[in-house]
């Protein structure tokens, strides 16, 4: 019985080599980015009576320089807890979000990367109660494929980052990217 699961295992890695043309291969991901975000009921997916946020940012790193469209909903304002916003603890109030996505657009080529929120470990936003304009959040992204050099593409990687309101509805955004992506070539 070993024998012949051993036979299908290694049957179904070469029909996948041949078909791929390739192995795939596991690379380490990065960037920094700097953007804006807009409240939006079109990316309400909660169904609150909050509107979700529309964002736009440009990043800088591993695959080069992309344009990133994202859309972000919290949990509602009733199942919050307290978090260290860098003004103490208890200074913030910690949200969850319920859903994020993102569509990376890289700039040479025209190749997308696409992610969505991974069910665990949570995505939190913490804002500051000292200010209420400033937030700290950090969201962690399933890869689900893309375009181009990104089809087929899986893996996992976390942002985190500040917020800050400059006018009601709509902030600015600076932070950071880690993790891996396993892409076929």
């Amino acid at each position: 019985m070993e024998k012949e699961n051993l036979k299908i295992i290694t049957a179904v890695f070469f029909t996948l080599v041949a078909v791929v043309g390739m192995p795939v291969h596991a690379k380490p991901f990065s960037n920094s980015f700097s953007g804006a975000t807009s409240a939006s009921e079109e990316a309400n997916t909660s169904g609150d009576l909050t509107p979700g946020s529309i964002s736009q940012s440009r990043s800088k790193g591993s695959f080069g320089t992309a344009l990133q469209s994202g859309r972000s909903d919290l949990i509602d304002w009733d199942q919050f807890t307290f978090c260290d916003s860098g003004a103490g603890p208890f200074a913030g109030v910690e949200l969850v979000y319920h859903s994020s996505s993102i569509v990376a657009s890289y700039d040479k080529r025209g190749d997308q990367l696409y992610a969505v929120m991974s069910a665990s470990p949570v995505s939190t936003l913490c804002v500051n109660l000292a200010n209420s304009v400033s937030s700290v959040f950090e969201i962690h992204y399933d890869v689900i494929g893309g375009t181009g050099r990104f089809e087929g593409a899986t893996g996992q990687y976390s942002i985190e980052g500040t917020a800050t309101v400059v006018q009601n509805g709509h902030s600015g955004f600076t932070g950071i990217s880690s993790g891996d992506i396993t892409l076929i070539k």
